[in-house]
């Protein structure tokens, strides 16, 4: 991104230019004890600052977490009334009282990445062996297990 051109009338000079212009402007300020002297001293330190945290935060070195922990607890504060759920009440009829319902939870079923891929490869494989089958030699080639495993996957989709 600093050498990205930036459309001026006449010429494109890069960003990095223009940013070292700027800041050899602020220097000659602060040197000159002239003009905005504390606006100039500002910028400047703004700029050490700004670029120190970029080359800590490249080896691993987080300055900012504790500025950033703050910022997202300030955000909870004003976040948190927009999303409180109204209050809901369960309510029990008496006919399900005392039955068990089936368990629906897909705890324990959780894959790794590579597993889920290994299991989507092979299942197109499947269908594509299933396609190509129809294509040769019609559906009504197909055995029920077959239209059936094809109509689950489509659903699946």
């Amino acid at each position: 991104a600093p050498m990205m051109r930036f459309n001026l009338i006449i010429v494109q000079p890069p960003l990095i230019l223009i940013a070292g212009l700027y800041i050899l402007f602020d220097l000659s300020t602060i040197a000159n004890f002239g003009g905005n002297f504390g606006g100039s001293i500002a910028h400047v330190s703004g700029l050490a600052f700004g670029y120190a945290s970029v080359k800590l935060r490249q080896n691993g070195t987080d300055i900012l977490g504790w500025f950033t922990k703050l910022l997202e607890s300030i955000a909870r504060i004003f976040t948190a009334s927009r999303n409180k759920s109204p209050k809901m009440k369960v309510k029990y009829s008496k006919r399900n009282v005392g039955k068990k319902k089936k368990a629906t939870s897909t705890q324990g079923k959780t894959k790794t990445d590579a597993d889920y891929n290994v299991e989507k490869a092979e299942r197109q494989a499947k269908i594509d062996a299933i396609l190509d089958k129809i294509k040769s030699s019609g559906y009504e080639s197909l055995s029920k297990v077959e239209k059936d495993y094809l109509f689950n996957e489509g659903k699946r989709l």
